[in-house]
């Protein structure tokens, strides 16, 4: 038999058929699209200049940019030159930011691997993952719902996960319903992957695993077990199932945390952009 940690494995094959994306919106909040350009990272006077614009307005046109910024890459073919609009509008929206905001960014995480590549590179947990925690953590279930869909890139959908330990440590309060929303998850996940790799692949088994070691959530290794007993998880991530129970043993439950603020956010963009 082939040693367990030399396997190849198979990756889900991204299929999302996309709307069509706007290219021209309207943006009525003055100085917005100077903002999003900057190359350099906004000072705090800038960040509170344009949040002290009327959050409805903003939050409209936030929306607005950010599909349109979809529109420009599916439409422009190789002549779209990279800018940080799409990253600055996400995480502003994060700030301002309501329960119909959600869907918008869901949006762009249905994108590819190529679009990954070009907007985010290695610095799109820097973006998604504080925003889905502040726009998500009453709407556990739709980001369920988002895991749940198939043929999509399993980098943007493990951001997901991510923000839901996120919302574990900022809200210690929702322990159960975060303990509950990666047991839906990973019960689902066990009985899909045996069919296909349409709803996940071994690299999103592999940081689910991170992810639930990150919250010391001991309440799911049975479940855990079952995935592991798949033998598809990438053990790259968390190494195999007994690995992963010694991590499990060896890490401290995380302590209570606040999430970042936006000034941290964009400093923390702009540390690995620049």
């Amino acid at each position: 038999e082939k040693d367990p940690w030399e396997r190849q494995y198979s990756k889900t094959q991204y299929n999302y058929q996309h709307p069509q994306y706007p290219e021209n919106l309207p943006v009525q909040t003055a100085g917005l699209m100077d903002f999003l350009s900057m190359e350099k990272c906004p000072s705090k006077d800038e960040i509170d200049r344009i949040l002290s614009n009327d959050h409805d307005v903003l939050r409209e046109d936030l929306q607005n940019v950010i599909l349109c910024e979809l529109g420009k890459y599916h439409n422009s073919g190789n002549d779209l030159e990279w800018s940080p609009i799409l990253a600055h509008a996400i995480l502003l929206l994060g700030e301002c930011g309501n329960n119909n905001s959600l869907e918008v960014v869901l949006e762009v995480l249905r994108q590819d691997s190529k679009f990954n590549d070009f907007v985010f590179a290695d610095f799109g947990d820097d973006i998604f993952i504080p925003v889905l925690t502040k726009l998500a953590h009453n709407q556990m279930p739709v980001l369920l719902d988002f895991m749940k869909e198939k043929g999509l890139f399993f980098v943007f959908k493990s951001f997901v996960p991510a923000s839901v330990a996120g919302i574990f440590i900022t809200h210690p309060e929702k322990r159960e319903e975060v303990i509950g929303w990666y047991r839906n998850l990973l019960q689902f996940y066990v009985e899909k992957i045996t069919e296909s790799y349409d709803y996940c692949d071994s690299g999103l088994l592999g940081l689910l695993m991170c992810d639930i070691l990150e919250i010391h959530a001991k309440e799911l290794i049975p479940i855990v077990q079952k995935v592991y007993e798949t033998d598809e998880v990438d053990y790259d991530f968390c190494g195999d199932f007994n690995e992963f129970c010694k991590q499990m043993e060896e890490e401290s439950a995380p302590l209570p945390s606040e999430a970042t603020d936006i000034y941290e956010e964009f400093e923390k963009f702009h540390e690995t952009y620049d």
